[in-house]
C-alpha cells in the first residue's frame, strides 16, 4: 500500500510541475517550414508575407518574426518562418488572430506543404 501511495504521489508531482511550467513566462519559438508550390500567385504571396509582418505590432506578447530562405532540406523546403512569443498566451493569441486566420486561408493555395513546431530554450 505505501509503494501505491508513493507511485501516486511521485505521478502528481510530476503532472503538477508540468503544469507549473506552462503557466510560467517561458518564451516560445513557433517555427513554419514552407515549401511554396511552383509560380505562387504574386499578390496573394505578398499579402501573407505583409499580414505576417504586421503581428507583432497587434499581439501583445508576439516578439518577433524572421523569414529565411532554406539552403538545403530533404523534404524540398524553401522557407523557414521563425517567431517569438513571450509565452503560450501570447502564442495562443497569435493562433486565434483574424489576420493568422486569413493567412492559412491564402495558404490553402500558395502551399504545396507546411510543417510547424514549437520549441523554448528553457
Amino acid at each position: 500500500m505505501n509503494r501505491l501511495k508513493t507511485i501516486l504521489f511521485g505521478t502528481l508531482l510530476l503532472l503538477g510541475g508540468n503544469a507549473i511550467a506552462q503557466s510560467q513566462s517561458v518564451p516560445i519559438k513557433h517555427v513554419l517550414l514552407l515549401d511554396w508550390v511552383e509560380n505562387p500567385d504574386s499578390t496573394a504571396q505578398a499579402e501573407v508575407y505583409a499580414l505576417f509582418e504586421n503581428l507583432p505590432g497587434k499581439i501583445e506578447g508576439f516578439e518577433s518574426i524572421r523569414f529565411k530562405k532554406v539552403i538545403l532540406s530533404n523534404a524540398n523546403f524553401d522557407e523557414v518562418v521563425i517567431m517569438t512569443f513571450t509565452n503560450h498566451e501570447a502564442l495562443d493569441a497569435y493562433q486565434e488572430h483574424e489576420d493568422h486566420l486569413r493567412i492559412k486561408a491564402l495558404a490553402k493555395s500558395l502551399l504545396v506543404s507546411l510543417t510547424k513546431y514549437d520549441y523554448s530554450d528553457s
